[in-house]
């Protein structure tokens, strides 16, 4: 009887155990992903955009931009900003111009086809601090987990 006591015991245990384990896996998949394209409409070219934060707290960022939709990004064709926002400007002719900390940058190695994408580094944090207040007063609008500028972003 004491044996029988001790094993529903042990397989209880082991249940609560597997239980507890697959929350928590399940809470470190929970992502917030932000979706939206940036038109350049003197050429009808798009590039997509997709904006991921992850982790227990959250604080892993990833901002894509991609001339395909996709939700896996590729670091030879992609870029990649390991940041949770970046500021940019769309101008004539096909040019992007994005500023972003100079840590956070992952250019591809082959370059967009017809969108010509100029890198900014932002490199003190009183200069991203900077362009965090006053990236209107410069024209540039915002790529950001917790901000919402474009009325076509799509957050999952």
């Amino acid at each position: 009887m004491k044996m029988r006591i001790i094993f529903i015991g042990i397989i209880v245990l082991i249940i609560g155990l597997l239980f507890y384990c697959y929350n928590s896996s399940q809470n470190l998949k929970m992502t917030r992903e932000v979706k939206m394209i940036l038109s350049f409409d003197d050429m009808d070219k798009k590039i997509f955009v997709n904006a991921k934060s992850w982790g227990i707290s959250g604080n892993h960022d990833e901002i894509t931009l991609s001339e395909r939709e996709k939700t896996v990004p590729d670091k030879n064709m992609d870029y990649i900003f390991y940041t949770s926002e970046i500021f940019y400007k769309i101008e004539s002719g096909g040019r992007l111009i994005i500023y972003a900390p100079k840590d956070a940058v992952s250019e591809p190695l082959k370059k967009f086809k017809d969108v010509v994408v100029v890198i900014n580094r932002l490199t003190t944090a009183e200069e991203i601090k900077e362009y965090n207040k006053h990236f209107r007063k410069y024209g540039l609008k915002k790529i950001s987990m917790s901000y919402t500028e474009k009325s076509e972003q799509v957050i999952i």
